[in-house]
């Protein structure tokens, strides 16, 4: 597992290149699409995505849907919760990105941490959440999510 490891963070480091961004979430995307939940899982718990969630930040939308499939894969692989404790801030930002894919799957990652009611008492106590939480839970309750 060592060197599948290498070979994300290796990745994961190359977004730092502008020009390398398409074909490295490309890359990343089908990898770990390809990947057993088992390794999903681990393999998402161990990568650091602030990187992956920089490349939301730009004007080609090629690279902000990829951007975007990636985080969804690497978030829902990890423990209800985790997405919103490690990446709160980054899922709030994305909250009011002006691409509406962005938005949406910010609202997917929170609405999937609602599922666990430690998560749900922890987010409540940060003051942006709160409102974030009652929107997604009407939505969800009346179907318009």
């Amino acid at each position: 597992m060592a060197s599948n490891q290498d070979w994300f963070n290796a990745k994961i480091a190359s977004l730092l290149q502008e020009d390398l961004r398409i074909s490295t979430l490309s890359e990343l995307k089908d990898h770990l699409a390809s990947l057993p939940q088992e390794d999903a899982s681990r393999i998402s718990n161990i990568l650091q995505l602030a990187l992956v969630f920089d490349c939301l930040n730009d004007n080609n939308t090629e690279q902000v849907d990829l951007a975007c499939d990636v985080l969804s894969l690497c978030l829902s692989n990890l423990t209800l919760g985790e997405s919103t404790n490690r990446y709160g801030n980054a899922l709030e930002r994305a909250l009011i990105h002006p691409y509406s894919a962005v938005k949406l799957m910010a609202l997917k990652e929170i609405k999937r941490s609602l599922l666990n009611e430690e998560v749900i008492y922890a987010i409540s106590t940060k003051t942006d959440f709160r409102s974030i939480c009652y929107i997604v839970h009407i939505r969800n309750n009346n179907t318009w999510y």
